[in-house]
């Protein structure tokens, strides 16, 4: 990561970086909108100088529920996020990308486990002693 920063970064009036475009990220980086950003202050948040990053990833390839939206897939959807620990955006593109990796592996795993909780649910309750409509018949049966 030998770049040197946008002078926009310098000036204060640019707030995200782009690991891989501006600071030239390399390596297996989650997805290539994984930034680094200047989280700006609220009323209600820590005024703090560190750094933050997040990423959003495609929405075909997203494991979160929904693909990552709120109000149960109505909403907008929200970024995978967290910080960096520290103001030096050359450390914090180095964490960015180690800590983004492990949430990206674990978000991947708690969807296999959702997934295969699933099927071991379908699997159990399967189709024995709840009725099924007939359409050829036009009668309800129960099977099992």
């Amino acid at each position: 990561m030998g770049r040197s920063l946008p002078q926009e970064w310098i000036d204060g009036t640019l707030h995200t970086l782009n690991v891989v475009r501006d600071l030239g990220g390399k390596g297996n980086i989650p997805h290539t909108s994984l930034s680094v950003v200047h989280q700006k202050p609220s009323a209600n948040s820590r005024k703090t100088k560190n750094l933050q990053w997040r990423f959003l990833p495609e929405k075909a390839v997203d494991p979160r529920p929904f693909a990552g939206k709120t109000n149960r897939g109505r909403g907008k959807r929200i970024y995978i996020d967290g910080t960096c620990g520290t103001t030096d955006p050359w450390k914090a593109a180095k964490v960015a990308v180690a800590v983004s990796q492990k949430k990206w592996q674990d978000l991947l795993s708690q969807s296999q486990v959702r997934e295969v909780e699933k099927h071991t649910l379908c699997r159990s309750i399967g189709t024995v002693g709840m009725p099924r409509r007939n359409w050829n018949r036009g009668t309800t049966e129960v099977v099992g």
